[in-house]
């Protein structure tokens, strides 16, 4: 297949340290595999680019990687085409570029819009705030629309203006009105890891609530005391200490807090009883944290896990999208919990 005159296009997106990753996108013709149309294929990097000796125009093997992600192989022998230039400026802000190995970054962090964007998305990901429905391009309508700006627009999102848009009815301007409004009851791992504080990811989150209780607490933290936990080097505390003693951020905190944000730390699961002995249990769907963590919480209870769900099951653990495990135990009479109900059945 070949490459179109609009193979310069970039993808977008906000890596773990709060900076705009551009990835270099390919436009293609139009071809089908495996029953899907393929017209654009991600080149991870101008690295990847000069290695395939890939150009613009010039004819090109494609496969879908594990049969989803359309993939560039290389260049057919003897096609050509044009050279493909690094850009030197983001194509969202104009802000100037930087390599940082083998990928490229956006610098202009506070006024370029994709990663203005990106925080917010990243702020209402499943990891963090949760919240049902809320996608990027769902954010990036709002952004066009003016209506989201910053952390605090998502929790004021005007519903009637929202069903003015295109494709947003008042169905799903509800479901995101009451996913927000649900939200607001994370826990603070949740929000903090939501405030994206550069190089602090969701394991440093977990050690700074090992040593802290609220969200006063770590903000009032000084650099030494941050530097003392286990595991939290120089570099990471001081953008920890950094992020709290910016006037803007301790306003959005503040704001946040006005508009109802609990931020409170999560009650702490009870581990290391037999209260499941013998039981078995089965975890089905998509929860808050990892499977293993759960898997780990059952076992450390004396517990143990299965893939299936039998008349021997004691419970199912159900998440979103649970499916056809969720239906058999309720027809086998097997009892459900929800995270919340399991969290309570430990803790009791």
């Amino acid at each position: 297949m070949k490459m179109s005159e609009n193979s310069r296009g970039l993808d977008k997106k906000l890596d773990v340290n709060n900076k705009q990753k551009l990835t270099p996108l390919a436009h293609l013709d139009a071809v089908e595999i495996g029953g899907a149309t393929i017209t654009k294929a991600t080149l991870n990097n101008m690295d990847d680019i000069h290695r395939k000796g890939v150009k613009i125009g010039a004819e090109v093997f494609v496969r879908r990687s594990n049969d989803v992600i359309p993939e560039i192989m290389g260049i057919v022998e003897g096609s050509t085409g044009t050279d493909i230039i690094a850009p030197t400026e983001c194509p969202e802000c104009s802000g100037k570029l930087e390599n940082d190995g083998v990928h490229l970054f956006c610098k202009n962090s506070l006024e370029c819009p994709a990663q203005q964007i990106g925080r917010i998305v990243h702020f209402g990901s499943r990891e963090a705030m949760n919240i049902d429905t809320f996608s990027e391009k769902t954010a990036e309508q709002l952004w066009e629309a003016g209506l989201l700006r910053s952390l605090t627009d998502l929790y004021q999102l005007d519903k009637e203006k929202m069903i003015t848009l295109e494709r947003f009815g008042k169905r799903k301007a509800e479901k995101l009105i009451d996913a927000i409004e649900v939200s607001k009851t994370r826990p603070l791992d949740a929000f903090l890891y939501g405030l994206g504080i550069r190089h602090a990811g969701k394991g440093t989150v977990e050690r700074l609530l090992r040593y802290y209780n609220t969200l006063e607490e770590i903000a009032d933290a000084s650099l030494e005391q941050l530097c003392e936990i286990e595991d939290i080097g120089d570099v990471v505390a001081e953008s920890i200490y950094n992020f709290f003693r910016n006037e803007k951020n301790q306003q959005m905190i503040q704001e946040l807090k006005d508009l109802g944000l609990e931020m409170k730390k999560a009650a702490p699961i009870q581990t290391s009883s037999n209260k499941f002995e013998d039981m078995v249990f089965v975890i089905t769907g998509t929860l808050s944290q990892s499977r293993k963590h759960f898997e780990n919480i059952i076992k450390d209870n004396g517990g143990k896990i299965s893939g299936s769900v039998t008349k021997k099951t004691n419970y199912v653990l159900v998440g979103e999208d649970a499916g056809s495990k969720e239906e058999k135990a309720n027809k086998l009479g097997i009892p459900t919990l929800s995270e919340e109900a399991f969290n309570e059945l430990v803790n009791s």
